[in-house]
């Protein structure tokens, strides 16, 4: 019998109680304590809860001992219409099985030090959450939200909060994704390029195109690292790198090109990550807006500036609802119905406002220089994004008893999909995307 086997039948048991394990992630705030994803030293990974602890009492790397005081595999949960997340599947795809509980510091204590590559990335992932805790400890929910922006951890927003902005339809931005890594890419390479060209000289001496463009790739590895490499921030470095290399030797980049590679390489690393409803949600977003690219931009009409900007802004929202609508209701048993008009409003200001603030914020806390009114800047828009979701969220509320009280529509708001319509759906889609890509190549040859 394999050794992990026969572990998992001896912890079922209960004979295996007194534990060593390395932490290999941050610890995140759970109900009255803190939980961390452990390898054990005898052992599989493990999904440890620890009662009593901060979030800072074991750093990542750290080699603990700890009694567990209650063992038990990971299952799903299902309300009263079976409805539920796939736990299982989902720490499957990071080899973990089992959860335990144990209680700081009668039964946990720290006896070493094991430090590895990963270890040293959570640990900077773990610093950065202090130093945003340090300029933004005042209010709960808006640290909380800023530490989802910047490194796409969920565990410090209420849970409350949480549920209002996937409501609000705008839960995704609480992931890094490209939106991010685009933004921290584009700044760097814009900064560094800007700085060069003010010396003749160096203008003179050096590729500033190539330079500004590999430092970009290198600035969104660093967002990849910050967000844990989840699968979406994965995929976006991958076609960031891709295009930034092509724009550094003055090639033309093929956006599905960069996207298969991305895929590829995702599905390289873990194969599970076709059942992880990130990696499914962000590939079928972009696949769909790279499709249907052509139609979001407009044919150039003579409209003005301001009216083209929002058309296309209501197309991509629309393509991008059209495109996660299915997943989302398969994974997750609902889905919103205000998410194309939310989104509208807060990306803008997401991308344009907040997450540039949250970088530069974040570099001025690194070097030790609070500016109060920077902050109090920064909180007002992450405020704000709060208040628009909290709308949608009411108004997505109404509409969805609306259709509860007059029709059976409601079966595409809160249920589950049977896989053969969902294939149905994308193929459908992906027809009618190619049929748009050829109207419109030929209207441009025209």
């Amino acid at each position: 019998m394999p050794i992990i086997e026969m572990f998992n039948k001896d912890m079922l048991k209960g004979k295996q109680k007194v534990m060593e394990g390395v932490v290999e992630k941050m610890s995140a705030p759970s109900w009255r304590g803190v939980r961390t994803e452990v390898r054990l030293l005898t052992g599989p990974r493990l999904l440890l809860y620890i009662k009593g602890a901060e979030y800072d009492t074991f750093y990542p790397g750290s080699l603990i001992r700890f009694y567990a005081a209650k063992i038990e595999r990971i299952k799903n949960r299902s309300d009263r219409h079976g409805n539920g997340f796939d736990a299982v599947s989902w720490w499957m795809q990071k080899n973990i099985m089992f959860k335990a509980y144990t209680h700081y510091p009668m039964m946990c204590i720290a006896v070493g030090e094991k430090k590895g590559i990963l270890t040293r990335i959570e640990t900077m992932r773990l610093k950065i959450i202090a130093l945003l805790k340090k300029c933004l400890s005042s209010n709960k929910r808006v640290f909380g939200l800023s530490v989802a922006l910047l490194t796409g951890e969920k565990a410090w927003i209420p849970y409350r909060l949480k549920k209002v902005f996937y409501a609000a339809g705008i839960g995704h931005i609480l992931a890094v994704s490209g939106l991010h890594m685009t933004i921290a890419a584009g700044l760097t390479g814009w900064f560094l390029a800007v700085m060069l060209l003010r010396s003749p000289t160096l203008s003179l001496l050096l590729p500033v195109r190539p330079i500004a463009s590999l430092v970009g790739c290198l600035a969104s590895l660093c967002y990849a690292m910050l967000a844990g490499f989840s699968p979406s921030s994965l995929r976006s470095f991958i076609m960031i790198t891709a295009f930034g290399i092509s724009f550094a030797i003055k090639r033309r980049t093929f956006s599905m090109g960069s996207l298969f590679l991305a895929c590829w390489v995702c599905l390289l690393i873990n194969p599970l990550f076709l059942k992880n409803p990130g990696f499914l949600l962000s590939f079928s977003a972009v696949f769909f807006l790279i499709l249907y690219g052509k139609w979001i931009r407009g044919k150039g009409e003579d409209s003005p500036f301001f009216l083209c900007y929002f058309a296309s802004l209501i197309r991509l929202s629309l393509i991008a609802w059209l495109a996660t609508a299915p997943i989302t209701i398969y994974f997750f048993r609902e889905v919103s119905l205000v998410s194309i008009f939310s989104n509208i409003i807060a990306i803008p200001i997401l991308s344009l406002f907040i997450l540039p603030l949250l970088i530069i914020g974040l570099l001025l806390a690194a070097i030790h220089l609070k500016i109060p009114l920077f902050y109090g800047l920064l909180s007002v828009g992450l405020n704000a994004l709060m208040d628009i979701a909290s709308i949608f969220h009411v108004i997505n509320m109404k509409i969805a008893h609306f259709l509860r009280l007059t029709s059976h529509i409601s079966f595409f708001y809160e249920g589950s999909l049977a896989p053969a319509f969902i294939c149905f759906y994308y193929t459908a889609l992906f027809v009618i995307g190619i049929r748009v890509y050829l109207l419109n190549a030929t209207s441009i040859t025209n």
